[in-house]
């Protein structure tokens, strides 16, 4: 019933979470999974260990750069 996908990279489950009523002034570094619900003024970094996959969710914001392999983007950058 389901197909699986052949990926070069590895998408990874949020482990951590910037909430709707946050903000952050300042750069983000993380690992693994990082969904942004709130708004982010600054670069937002992926660590080099291992898998990282940042999620940009429909009403978030994003007013800087990002470096991380996987991205998903429903918000605003």
């Amino acid at each position: 019933m389901f197909k699986k996908q052949s990926n070069q990279h590895i998408d990874v489950s949020p482990e951590t979470l910037i909430g709707p009523r946050t903000t952050i002034d300042g750069n983000v570094s993380f690992s693994g999974g990082l969904c942004v619900e709130g708004r982010v003024n600054g670069e937002i970094r992926a660590l080099n260990e291992g898998p990282a996959t940042l999620i940009l969710s429909e009403h978030g914001h994003v007013e800087g750069k990002i470096f991380a392999p996987v991205v998903r983007v429903s918000g605003e950058l």
